[in-house]
């Protein structure tokens, strides 16, 4: 759970004491709803950038938006980046496992 905190805190540039406080996936899926509905009210450009640096599908999240009410759509979204930010974490410890130890 730190390295998926520590992947978060990078991706999202939250505060650590806010972050580093959360004890189960449940609650960092609410601070993860909080900061995107915050984004989607008071500065939408920094949402879509957001979305691109995690690296999001934008169809995928025009879809979750258009087949949520609106008052879920937030939360479909949050979904979304903490899986995204789930498969960096796994992709980096699978291919620090395979990777070769070279050196020159």
């Amino acid at each position: 759970m730190d390295i998926l905190k520590t992947q978060l805190q990078k991706s999202l540039q939250l505060r650590e004491d806010l972050l580093f406080k959360i004890e189960d996936e449940e609650a960092l899926l609410l601070l993860i709803e909080q900061l995107v509905q915050e984004l989607i009210d008071k500065d939408f450009e920094r949402f879509l950038r957001l979305l691109y640096r995690i690296d999001l599908d934008e169809n995928k999240v025009k879809e979750k938006i258009a087949a949520s009410e609106p008052e879920k759509a937030t939360r479909g979204i949050a979904e979304m980046i903490l899986n995204r930010e789930k498969e960096k974490v796994a992709s980096r410890a699978q291919y620090k496992e395979e990777s070769p130890d070279w050196e020159f």
